[in-house]
């Protein structure tokens, strides 16, 4: 008998989740298709992954929801009133102090002609 090597599960595991692929990937399917071993272990993995799937999620705690809500509800604030700042500082300054601005935005990775004072501004 030949000593054959065989792929851990977690490779079985990514193979079957469609993440190897081009050659590593062939060679995994070759494997599972001449191996029973590999073969009954690839399909109790998909077993496990269809119970998973037909699962139901379980529901967020109420705290934890409020919690999250209000963190977005923050986040968009504070997009917001930079947005509206930015807006402000562009708007009442000369063409030269639009230039530094830009400059500085450039610099710092903000993009200034993607901005607009409407919009927040992404971080």
């Amino acid at each position: 008998m030949s000593r054959q090597r065989h792929p851990d599960t977690d490779t079985l595991a990514s193979y079957r989740a469609g993440l190897a692929g081009g050659f590593r990937g062939r060679r995994l399917a070759a494997h599972v298709a001449r191996c029973p071993r590999c073969a009954s272990v690839s399909d109790q993995l998909g077993e496990v992954s269809s119970a998973l799937a037909a699962m139901p999620a379980p529901a967020l705690p109420e705290a934890f929801q409020h919690q999250i809500l209000a963190a977005i509800a923050a986040e968009a604030a504070t997009r917001a009133a930079a947005a509206n700042s930015a807006g402000l500082r562009l708007a009442g300054a000369s063409r030269g102090d639009a230039a530094d601005a830009a400059a500085r935005d450039t610099a710092t990775g903000v993009r200034a002609h993607h901005r607009s004072p409407r919009a927040p501004v992404p971080r």
